[in-house]
């Protein structure tokens, strides 16, 4: 009777593990490809985001099921951040180019605890709550934290996206853009902040990626 309890617990683990290398596995093979690279970044941990001005690159058209999307990128855009919140969407046309947001933080938001502050991504907004009588400046965080529209430059990127969590350290690389077109009849618009110092609607970046680096590793 003991045998049989014991081959039956084993068994019953070598199920557990067995699924657990098959999710594992799988997690592998649907995972990102990345490589690992000795680069000399232009923004590193605690700088403020890069942002340059550019006018020689053409737009970049992206066929939709109901229309057509037309991406102007004026802006070269990177930044050294602490991911403060990853959140999916779905429905239309914005989620088909941009299927996730990024809550990022730089400054000391990226270097120091942030235990005290909650954060909130919600309608491809975000919002944030400081204790009361908290001695940390509302601008200063209101400045050094935005929420991202993630345009993936390639279905690597957007794999890597994906498994990003809050509190990775990430480098963020591509263009910030405005969008136009036609959908389902009729015109779009989607326009980036040009600025850290908005707020309230149009203050989210839409954000062209064309390179993630975390843990050593370059997505592209």
């Amino acid at each position: 009777m003991l045998c049989s309890v014991m081959r039956k617990h084993v068994n019953s683990l070598l199920i557990v593990a067995a699924i657990i290398a098959m999710f594992a596995g799988y997690r592998f093979i649907t995972g990102p490809r990345g490589f690992r690279a000795v680069v000399t970044p232009l923004v590193v941990l605690g700088d403020e985001p890069l942002q340059v001005a550019v006018s020689i690159i053409e737009p970049i058209e992206i066929e939709l099921k109901k229309g057509r999307a037309i991406l102007t990128p004026f802006a070269y855009y990177a930044v050294a951040a602490r991911i403060g919140g990853r959140k999916r969407y779905g429905g239309e046309w914005p989620a088909r180019l941009a299927r996730y947001d990024l809550l990022l933080l730089w400054g000391e938001l990226a270097t120091q605890p942030i235990d005290d502050i909650e954060f909130k991504q919600e309608m491809r907004w975000y919002s944030f709550r400081l204790p009361r009588n908290s001695p940390r400046d509302l601008q200063y965080v209101s400045r050094h934290s935005a929420n991202n529209h993630m345009i993936p430059g390639s279905s690597n990127l957007r794999r890597a996206i994906s498994r990003l969590d809050e509190g990775d350290i990430v480098l963020l690389e591509g263009y910030l853009v405005d969008i136009s077109g036609e959908y389902d009849g009729g015109p779009i618009y989607w326009n980036s902040s040009r600025t850290r110092e908005d707020g309230g609607n149009g203050a989210c970046e839409v954000f062209l990626l064309t390179s993630l680096t975390r843990d050593g590793k370059v997505y592209r």
